[in-house]
């Protein structure tokens, strides 16, 4: 995550709120209570080519997560229920 500029603050709290929490959870490390655990998600918003995909696989380097990055229009199709088998086909692999 050094590699990317221009966003310092995002960055940081991201290493605080997500990345940290992830790789303390992943360790099972005992925590104090007050300790709420990793986001269920998080999300990235903008135009496209600002750097969200960037940084979404930044996260998972640091955070030592799987990455999937796919085309949401390979789910759709012409044909009743193909694209609800394909999502759950989708987060069957995920």
């Amino acid at each position: 995550m050094e590699d990317i500029g221009g966003c310092a603050d995002l960055l940081a709290q991201i290493e605080d709120d997500v990345i940290f929490p992830l790789l303390i959870q992943a360790s099972n490390i005992t925590i104090p209570s007050a300790y709420y655990g990793p986001p269920k998600g998080i999300l990235l918003h903008g135009p496209p080519g600002c750097g969200k995909t960037l940084i979404a696989r930044a996260i998972a380097k640091k955070a030592k997560a799987n990455f999937l990055n796919f085309d949401i229009s390979i789910l759709n199709d012409m044909w009743y229920g193909e694209t609800s088998k394909l999502t759950k086909a989708l987060f069957t692999l995920v």
